[in-house]
């Protein structure tokens, strides 16, 4: 049976006290501040490290600050990886992120935290230089990546689930952005994404939704003769799950195919 791919659908928490570390929250209010944010839609494999990249787009405000919160409801699924710091009394648990090329590059603060330490939520922050010859925050009426997280796909999702859906929580009630004069932001949408993990039926390396002798020629020539697979199809053709794809693989399909042999259990 064909396996289903993972949904994984954000659902955010955001707060932002922005009193706390930008300047000024002056008199002077912006008209109808409004903003836009959505987590793109990414592919990936099982075991591999995706890119979630986060969109923005600011319409009558600039934005100078932010605060997100991810929580997932099926680490088993889906999970951040965590590095643990130590620096002097305090231990801090920190995951991948890249602002490399964002709208956040060069800011003063960025970090992905995980509050426990478990890989199950995440606590985005970030905060613009905007001192003198510091980087500026995000002006108005302006869209793009706000930063990329990262997530790995678990290698342990069976055969047999038929539930593949991960949610993450918004709630719009505890969304607040800040714009440089330390003044709230509140969006007037919160635009869902989505993750989508190929997790193709093993033996399938041609991703015809069959497993059969083209299937078989396909693995022995990326295996011995380094050719492409035709729809990268690498979870398809890791037949022993072993996060690797080799000659084992090949005799796994090939006893599948033509002695009816099972896959492996895994």
């Amino acid at each position: 049976m064909h396996q289903k791919p993972v949904i994984v659908r954000p659902v955010m928490t955001i707060l932002f006290v922005c009193g706390l570390f930008l300047l000024g929250g002056g008199d002077v209010q912006a008209q109808d501040p409004e903003l836009y944010m959505a987590i793109d839609s990414v592919d990936g494999y099982i075991g591999e490290l995706v890119e979630i990249p986060i969109y923005i787009q600011t319409l009558a405000d600039s934005l100078d600050g932010f605060e997100i919160s991810l929580a997932l409801s099926r680490p088993d699924l889906v999970y951040f990886e965590v590095d643990t710091v130590v620096v002097g009394d305090e231990t801090s648990f920190v995951c991948q992120f890249d602002t490399v090329g964002t709208l956040a590059s060069g800011w003063q603060h960025v970090e992905v935290r995980s509050t426990v330490g478990k890989g199950l939520e995440l606590r985005i922050s970030g905060i613009s230089d905007i001192g003198s010859g510091g980087t500026p925050g995000i002006p108005d009426y302006t869209s793009g990546i706000l930063m990329n997280i990262y997530g790995r796909i678990r290698t342990d999702i069976p055969d047999t689930l038929t539930d593949r859906m991960v949610y993450l929580d918004v709630h719009s009630s505890t969304t607040y952005y800040s714009n440089q004069l330390g003044e709230l932001i509140l969006p007037v949408e919160n635009t869902d994404g989505s993750v989508t993990v190929d997790t193709a039926m093993r033996g399938d390396t041609n991703c015809d939704y069959n497993v059969n002798p083209v299937d078989v020629v396909f693995l022995v020539n990326y295996v011995y003769k380094n050719w492409d697979l035709p729809c990268n199809s690498l979870g398809a053709a890791d037949i022993n799950c072993d996060t690797n794809v080799n000659p084992v693989d090949v005799v796994f399909l090939v006893n599948f195919v033509y002695k009816n042999w099972p896959m492996p259990d895994c």
